[in-house]
């Protein structure tokens, strides 16, 4: 019966422990996503990474980063297929054959695809 009561002990003693790190980790785990003026929402974490967009770098074959994942996404919107990589923030022959096929050139700046955009919807 002492037997019992030890392993029971030792058990509860484990999950004890368990449940306090989960406590302190949680509270550095949401540090992470809050901000000093309070939660920081998925819509807020997308206008931070649009900031820092260079919407002057000339997008073309061979060209990795945020900059190309926004064009694919842009070239989904407006009706491209990507159906191999999707949105992978590399400039491949998939990208560069979607963004053809929507612009009719091979290398473009966020600047100028957002600019023929407009041009296009407001035609």
């Amino acid at each position: 019966m002492k037997k019992y009561l030890n392993r029971k002990n030792a058990i509860y003693g484990a999950l004890l422990i368990g449940l306090v790190l989960a406590v302190v980790y949680r509270d550095r785990i949401k540090s992470k996503f809050y901000s000093i003026k309070g939660k920081v929402t998925g819509e807020e974490e997308e206008e931070q990474e649009a900031q820092e967009l260079d919407y002057n770098l000339m997008l073309q074959k061979g060209v990795k980063g945020f900059e190309v994942a926004e064009l694919q996404r842009n070239l989904i919107k407006a009706g491209a297929n990507l159906p191999n990589f999707g949105i992978d923030g590399n400039f491949g022959d998939e990208t560069e054959a979607a963004l053809s096929a929507v612009t009719g050139t091979k290398a473009i700046t966020l600047n100028e695809y957002i600019s023929l955009r407009n041009q296009i919807k407001l035609a």
